[in-house]
């Protein structure tokens, strides 16, 4: 049996993989890896969609718009994986003409983003070590519950 690829647009491709491939080949450095930074701001807004601030008003009925506070362009001149650029850390919403006027300009450095970023990772260790801890204590006492009501 004959595995089809998928058909886009008139042409064939073999896989997803040759689709982007030959689908990259056309586009810029820069057009690839805006491509990237948007698919991490995707992933980032649909895993911590609670974490960003007033994110049900973005779109044309109340005229804001999804930021990334560390621009896309700033990403792509330093050399910034797309992952950190897209990261919920780096997402805002804001009034479209802000949006506009501000263009490639950033509202923070890299540094803060990152320490953003770093001090967010912190807190989940902690607060995941504090959990693993709560767990363990609770297994114990209920142990000891369980020796006590076997005596």
């Amino acid at each position: 049996m004959i595995k089809l690829g998928k058909i886009d647009k008139g042409l064939f491709f073999c896989s997803d993989e040759c689709k982007v491939n030959y689908l990259n080949k056309y586009k810029s450095d820069y057009e690839i890896y805006a491509g990237k930074v948007w698919h991490e701001t995707y992933l980032s807004i649909k895993n911590n969609i609670n974490k960003i601030k007033n994110i049900e008003l973005r779109g044309k009925k109340y005229n804001y718009h999804l930021d990334h506070k560390y621009s896309i362009c700033e990403g792509f001149k330093n050399n910034v994986d797309p992952k950190i650029v897209g990261h919920h850390k780096n997402l805002e919403i804001i009034k479209s003409l802000k949006n506009l006027k501000k263009f490639t300009r950033c509202s923070i450095t890299l540094e803060f983003l990152m320490n953003e970023i770093d001090n967010l990772s912190k807190k989940q260790t902690w607060t995941s070590n504090f959990l693993h801890f709560i767990e363990q204590t609770i297994n114990i006492k209920w142990n000891i519950w369980i020796l006590r009501r076997r005596n």
